[in-house]
């Protein structure tokens, strides 16, 4: 339909918070600013988000391949004005050395 605005996936990952009722416009505010840190901090696309911001407290969740990269970006995170508190979801998951197979073992019998 010509003129109509189509959300992508990609579109709303970037600024998640526009299309929320109820979300103060200070919040709004932060989690532009929050985008831009995240981006910057761990340029891998989508890898951590904002999962949820409420009146300063962010929820990150996401995953990155080692501990230094994920305290960096909480602290990067922690820095930004209006940041009251980070609980954080986010996943360690090493990258795969080259020449890996990809094959996983759970423990149990195949």
């Amino acid at each position: 339909m010509p003129g109509k605005t189509t959300h992508t996936h990609e579109t709303l990952a970037e600024h998640p918070l526009d299309e929320v009722i109820g979300v103060t416009e200070e919040d709004r505010v932060l989690g532009h600013a929050l985008y831009e840190v995240l981006r910057d901090a761990y340029p891998v696309p989508n890898a951590v988000r904002v999962a949820e911001l409420r009146h300063g407290a962010v929820i990150l969740e996401g995953r990155v391949s080692t501990t230094e990269q994920r305290d960096a970006v909480l602290d990067r995170v922690r820095e930004v004005p209006g940041v009251r508190h980070v609980e954080n979801h986010i996943h360690i998951r090493p990258n795969k050395p080259e020449g890996s197979q990809g094959r996983h073992r759970s423990g149990a019998d195949d």
